[in-house]
């Protein structure tokens, strides 16, 4: 999803063209095209466009305008995060204060507050890293230890007294889950309390239109009125995985734990419709009857997903204790790639890292392009081919591993509508995927 600065912003969305003021010359900096000084570090495209850049200057964010070279907002935030499903609205951080600022307006909307993590429906804790929520429901936000919610526009829903508080998702169950002092609590939308005494134990939500909850020892279901089920109807879900007791069990919808006593998990995960579960220390993948998929041997499992498809990539010890290598296993549990990588990341082809160095594997698995490059762009989608970098020298390779264009670049980026800047011999230029060169 493109996110757009409003005009407010005068953003001049467009091509990508050589007489952009900024362009991204490697993967850390943008650099000015007429060669004067450069005093933004990139951090990452904004909101996905582009022509706009999420940029630093002195530890402090800003956003820039790559065509323009103007900044959008100028680099004085601690944090600059954008909403997806409110583009015409940031969330910015100043002076430890997060508020909430229109695009439009050019205006502050709702008080500062200040908090310690605030999350999406992903658990996106924007203080800790992320740059973007994706919620259109309300956030929650951790302040002096407590959890409440705020709108998006910064309104206080539920007051900040909670020690827990699940965010919502667009389209769940209106009711929040919260707790306090080891009391389950249903908060609604407006932040008023539902009567929970008859409940002993709020597990979570059973899907987008049912809260599990545990009444005389029987599991019922909640709808976001507080009416009570006797089953899901018309739930696609037929178990699900919860902490109960703080043991993870798998119920189905009678409440009955379907964990076999062979299993008796440490640790459970769901990954509709797989579990990684797991057992003295090791990690495996069962089903929703708890057959076992991957057998429990690994160190850690985890599922990834790109263009080749969905896998369970899993880890076995390294050289180190902080050192882990990587395999990838297919839905089947067949082993795709063995456990012997530094890294490994699905996408158009499998990235593999092996003794710091870069390749690439098909989607079966198979080595295309040995792991020799010392950095690359991966452009193989949309472009064909790649930048990649050799023996300090970068140049370009098809999706078979042959050199399209020759090895002499000091300086190759990303390939953007079929062009990638480049510097050579101190001269800063660009070089189309045919190799044609164009040179200021």
């Amino acid at each position: 999803m493109k996110f757009i600065l409003t005009s407010a912003f005068c953003l001049l969305a467009g091509t990508l063209t050589y007489a952009q003021v900024y362009s991204f010359c490697n993967d850390t900096m943008v650099c000015r095209n007429d060669g004067r000084t450069v005093p933004y570090q990139y951090a990452k495209y904004f909101g996905g466009d582009e022509n706009v850049a999420l940029v630093t200057k002195n530890k402090l964010k800003g956003v820039l305008n790559l065509k323009s070279g103007k900044e959008l907002l100028p680099c004085e935030f601690e944090r600059i995060i954008y909403m997806v499903y409110q583009p015409d609205t940031v969330l910015l951080k100043k002076n430890g204060l997060f508020y909430f600022f229109s695009c439009v307006s050019k205006k502050k909307i709702g008080p500062e507050f200040k908090c310690d993590n605030i999350a999406d429906f992903d658990g996106y804790f924007i203080d800790g890293g992320a740059g973007y929520l994706t919620s259109q429901a309300p956030l929650v936000v951790h302040v002096n230890g407590k959890y409440g919610s705020i709108t998006l526009k910064g309104k206080t829903i539920i007051p900040f007294e909670f020690d827990y508080l699940e965010a919502q998702m667009p389209g769940y169950n209106k009711i929040n889950i919260a707790k306090k002092s080891d009391a389950y609590f249903l908060v609604d939308s407006i932040g008023k309390r539902l009567d929970t005494k008859n409940y002993t134990n709020i597990p979570g939500y059973w899907d987008a239109d049912y809260i599990a909850a545990f009444k005389s020892g029987k599991l019922i279901f909640l709808d976001e009125k507080g009416n009570e089920h006797s089953s899901p109807t018309g739930s696609e879900k037929k178990h699900r995985a919860f902490i109960i007791d703080n043991a993870p069990v798998l119920l189905n919808t009678r409440g009955k734990k379907i964990n076999k006593e062979a299993y008796d998990f440490d640790y459970l995960q769901e990954y509709d419709p797989y579990f990684i579960a797991g057992k003295g220390g090791k990690r495996g993948v069962i089903d929703t009857t708890g057959n076992v998929i991957v057998p429990f041997v690994y160190s850690g499992i985890d599922f990834t997903s790109g263009d080749c498809g969905n896998f369970f990539k899993v880890s076995q010890p390294g050289k180190s204790l902080f050192y882990s290598l990587y395999g990838l296993l297919d839905e089947s549990g067949k082993t795709i790639l063995e456990p012997k990588y530094d890294y490994i990341s699905v996408g158009y082809f499998i990235r593999i890292d092996e003794n710091e160095k870069k390749g690439f594997a098909n989607c079966d698995g198979k080595i295309i392009i040995p792991a020799m490059y010392d950095d690359y762009y991966d452009c193989f989608k949309a472009s064909g081919i790649a930048p990649v970098k050799l023996n300090n020298k970068w140049g370009f390779i098809d999706t078979t591993g042959k050199t399209v264009i020759p090895f002499k670049y000091t300086r190759a980026g990303y390939i953007r509508n079929g062009v990638s800047a480049v510097e050579l011999d101190g001269k800063k230029g660009f070089v189309d995927v045919q190799g044609n060169e164009t040179w200021e």
